[in-house]
């Protein structure tokens, strides 16, 4: 139970629909502006600012809704200005420790028996995005081996993945899944199987509640054949999207500089950020998951750079040729990398510890 704001259909269809007319992200609207409005006015941030609005600061009021997305569309005044670059620069331009890392109280889980479980005022995902089916905030309650996967595939993304790459894996897996999520291969091929589809889907315009569907693999094919008139094996059609993938990695790290600590940075806090079960990532865990793919992608292990041969594999030999060029190309060692570290500082962990009525977070098996 978050206790952000009454049940109000006509609201958030009214809301939903500016989003849709004004062809701006509603997902970080709907699930981080208003829920961090709500959060920050309940924890007394915003006491005396009206955010420019010339109103008080209320998500149940949909007056107050439109003006403010009104304002943020035409960059009207300063804050219309500063959201309209969107919540992650809005909120670290305000300072970020203060509305990014507070302690929100009003979060209870039912899972629990009814006990306070604290989130951050701000639901900021990986790469400077909202939330999104990740096990926090409005999807608290989706399984562990779920969240971890979805966050895996946040982390490799540059943007919000799930968009085109919610996770989608055979529920036969689903009990082995659960008793060791983090070490179960099934749930790394079928990331790696998620993350294929979303370049085929990008590519043919399909679904992304029908795709991929286990029970018509030939689905994607079947589409494209009739959009081209070229017939593509699915063999073929999953090579030409992991080549795509693999192009798209390797203009990241030329470009972006990234690497596994990178990924690392951006994703830990969201899985510091605990379930409605209470349940956080473990840190070692966690990087041993992160191994399973890299191994299963063909990328070193302490870069996240792919290797020669895995360039060559899907006829990039170029690439790997100018990779070399700019030393962004990994030789394999001699020994297994396994220096993983300390996890990155996370203020809103250290914040929660020195709650009076904190309750240890747990990352023990099973999920």
């Amino acid at each position: 139970m978050l206790n952000y704001w009454g049940p109000d259909y006509d609201r958030a269809t009214i809301v939903n629909d500016m989003c849709n007319d004004y062809g701006i992200d509603k997902w970080e609207i709907l699930i981080w502006l208003q829920s961090w409005l709500s959060m920050c006015k309940k924890e007394h941030l915003l006491d005396g600012n009206d955010l420019g609005t010339g109103m008080e600061v209320d998500v149940d009021n949909v007056e107050f809704m439109k003006r403010f997305i009104t304002n943020l569309v035409y960059r009207k005044g300063y804050y219309g200005d500063l959201f309209a670059e969107g919540m992650s620069r809005a909120i670290r331009t305000m300072g970020y420790e203060t509305f990014s890392e507070t302690i929100y109280h009003g979060r209870y889980s039912m899972a629990l028996g009814g006990k306070r479980i604290d989130l951050p005022v701000s639901l900021e995902a990986a790469w400077g995005q909202s939330v999104h089916w990740q096990g926090r905030g409005f999807q608290g309650a989706i399984d562990k081996p779920t969240w971890l996967a979805m966050n895996l595939i946040n982390m490799t993304s540059s943007r919000d993945a799930q968009t085109v790459e919610h996770f989608h894996c055979e529920f036969k897996y689903h009990a082995e899944a659960v008793k060791d999520p983090y070490h179960c291969r099934h749930i790394i091929d079928a990331i790696i199987h998620t993350q294929y589809f979303s370049e085929i889907k990008d590519s043919i315009m399909s679904c992304e509640w029908q795709s991929p569907d286990f029970r018509w693999p030939t689905m994607e094919c079947e589409m494209y054949q009739a959009a081209t008139g070229y017939q593509l094996t699915v063999e073929e059609l999953e090579r030409a999207a992991y080549r795509s993938k693999l192009l798209f990695r390797a203009i990241l790290i030329r470009d972006s500089h990234r690497s596994r600590k990178q990924e690392m940075e951006a994703i830990w806090r969201t899985i510091s950020i605990p379930d409605s079960y209470n349940e956080t990532a473990d840190w070692t865990l966690w990087n041993e998951m992160v191994d399973a793919y890299y191994e299963a992608r063909g990328w070193d292990l302490e870069t996240g750079w792919p290797y020669r041969e895995t360039y060559e594999k899907y006829g990039l030999k170029d690439v790997a040729d100018t990779m070399e060029k700019l030393g962004l190309l990994p030789v394999r060692p001699e020994k297994r990398w396994r220096d993983y570290g300390q996890p990155p500082y996370v203020k809103f962990v250290e914040n929660r510890r020195l709650e009076p009525d904190f309750i240890s977070a747990s990352s023990s098996e099973p999920g």
